[in-house]
């Protein structure tokens, strides 16, 4: 919420802000706002997509996977099933990207 208060007050943050500011979605809602989001809690993680949710434990093991555009109530996880191993290793590396990521960016601050 910072970084969009910020926006519509017209001022500047000052710190390293990984969060963005909603305006330009508000504005006009067919606007992208973001590829994808990552949570962190706990030494777990989630990424989710336009198509995919992925969460990770502390092992880095997914436990859950949902195809959130067939399953937008996410009931039917899809964490382990063979047919589903290759999406799973791909959001798996996506988010390990994104952790990394995060990580060069704090180091260059």
């Amino acid at each position: 919420m910072g970084p969009t208060l910020v926006d519509y007050a017209g001022g500047e943050l000052k710190h390293r802000q990984f969060a963005r500011s909603l305006a330009p979605a508000v504005a006009d809602p067919r606007t992208r706002h973001r590829e994808e989001a990552l949570s962190e809690i706990g030494g777990e993680a989630v990424l989710l997509t336009e198509e995919w949710k992925l969460a990770v434990n502390q092992k880095g093991q997914a436990y859950l996977l949902f195809d959130v555009k067939r399953d937008p109530g996410e009931t039917k996880n899809l964490a382990g099933h063979a047919d589903y191993a290759e999406i799973e290793r791909t959001l798996r590396l996506r988010l390990l990207e994104r952790i990394m990521e995060s990580q060069e960016r704090k180091d260059r601050k």
